[in-house]
């Protein structure tokens, strides 16, 4: 470990590594700065894991597309993971999600929600059994959608959850699942209509 001194640049300098070349035996303790990665990683007696609980993967900013779709971001590295995601639309819009694999969405009639509802023209239960996407959010013409949504065990051979709460114009609060056990590795987010344009992120959880 260095220190770093200097104007406007004092601190401390970890060991610096990438994730192929950090020591493969260290002191229980150590802490790095991983640099294909982006992360401080701390070794915790028998595996390296990152400092933070929460280790940012991938997003983007995107205007005016009928589909989000992404590929190898679900891998064994995490088993959980949570999306964020702020967007508008020029008309009234149901916002979507399915899971992918290898590059191509899962659509069958397997995916069900549960949450409730409220806004201004009052308030309700939420429910989508047996159909081909989740639903994430709504959208008017003037007020745009903001969430989040936990994704639990995607990558794990066994039914993939969700729960999240979305909203602006009308808030959302639902939980839900995708009654598969398929390993999927992706994700398309989508509008039943028209274009959205906004922004996307997928972190993963630390899993020590």
């Amino acid at each position: 470990m260095g220190i770093a001194q200097g104007l406007g640049n004092a601190g401390l300098t970890p060991g610096i590594y990438t994730s192929s070349t950090r020591p493969a035996s260290p002191a229980d303790g150590l802490v790095i700065s991983e640099t294909d990665t982006d992360t401080l990683q701390i070794y915790k007696g028998s595996a390296w894991g990152s400092a933070s609980g929460l280790v940012y993967i991938t997003g983007a900013a995107v205007s005016a597309v009928s589909a989000i779709n992404v590929n190898s971001c679900f891998t064994s590295t995490y088993t959980n993971y949570r999306l964020t995601f702020s967007f508008t639309a020029t008309t009234d819009i149901e916002l979507q999600m399915r899971m992918r694999v290898g590059g191509t969405d899962y659509s069958g009639t397997d995916y069900t929600d549960y949450g409730y509802f409220m806004g201004a023209g009052g308030a309700g239960n939420l429910q989508h059994v047996n159909v081909p996407n989740w639903t994430i959010g709504y959208i008017s013409s003037s007020e745009p959608v903001s969430g989040s949504m936990d994704m639990f065990n995607p990558q794990v051979a066994t039914k993939t959850q969700m729960n999240g709460m979305s909203g602006i114009r009308l808030s959302i609060y639902e939980n839900g699942r995708l009654n598969t056990t398929t390993q999927y590795d992706g994700f398309t987010i989508f509008p039943n209509t028209s274009t959205i344009t906004g922004n996307w992120k997928l972190y993963g959880y630390s899993n020590s």
